[in-house]
């Protein structure tokens, strides 16, 4: 059985998002430079600030978020994501 990413969807797919990818490329580094300077010391695992940079990146862009957490410095964040142009582009079969 050949792996789905092998064709012709795949492939496609791969190229869409590599192209979102190098139109946002400033951005991304710009995500990725903050969340990497965001202490996140492990033990004791605090990722409260990793989460606040991540909600104020999305919630910018219009994502819901909720946020759930046993205890406040490990907190999971849930993202709520809609649109057609999504499902189509994630998940071929929603075509």
């Amino acid at each position: 059985m050949t792996d789905w990413l092998d064709g012709p969807d795949g492939r496609r797919v791969a190229a869409e998002i590599g192209a979102l990818i190098d139109a946002r490329r400033g951005e991304l580094i710009d995500l990725l430079a903050a969340l990497v300077a965001e202490a996140s010391p492990n033990p004791p695992g605090d990722c409260s600030g990793v989460s606040r940079v991540l909600s104020s990146w999305l919630g910018a862009r219009g994502v819901a978020l909720t946020s759930v957490a046993r205890h406040p410095s490990k907190p999971n964040l849930i993202a709520m994501v809609s649109g057609p142009q999504i499902a189509s582009t994630a998940i071929p079969e929603f075509r």
